[in-house]
């Protein structure tokens, strides 16, 4: 009754705890041919190079798996980039390239625009402020808590 009230599907006990016990007996398994496996090529490598070589061989064929495990575990755990990030520096970036490409197809029609903005722009104080305003907004204050708050 609770899972439904959560939205969650419904799974009884003894199939979840079925589950889990399928999959501790997987990791058990799992561990078991892993030690069987180092213990193989353990043998093999001391028998071809001797007992000191191969088990220092073993030793370090198991801390370069670890590192590679380790390495892979932390690319997975890494923050990715959010997608409406991402797809806004796309749409920016194919913005500034359509300008780029139109100031290259006119150079001469961009230096006199530019200009002209930056004539109004140095002319109009209320254009200069707004522009700025726009550029870097000036933080809100907090009301203190004894202002009252309007509405």
């Amino acid at each position: 009754m609770l899972l439904g009230l959560l939205g969650l599907p419904a799974v009884s006990i003894a199939r979840l705890a079925t589950g889990l016990a399928l999959l501790v007996v997987a990791l058990v398994l799992l561990i078991v041919g892993l030690v069987r496996l180092i213990d193989t090529v353990q043998i093999v490598l001391v028998l071809t190079f001797g007992p000191v070589l191969g088990s220092l061989l073993v030793a370090v064929l198991i801390l370069v798996v670890a590192a590679a495990v380790a390495a892979i575990g932390r690319v997975y755990l890494r923050p990715r980039a959010r997608v409406q990030n991402a797809a806004a520096a796309g749409a920016g970036a194919e913005m500034v390239a359509q300008v780029m490409g139109m100031i290259r197809s006119n150079p001469g029609t961009a230096a006199a625009g530019a200009a002209l903005l930056g004539v109004l722009i140095g002319s109009t104080p209320e254009l200069r402020r707004s522009l700025n305003d726009l550029i870097k907004p000036a933080p809100k204050r907090r009301p203190a808590r004894d202002e009252e708050m309007p509405g």
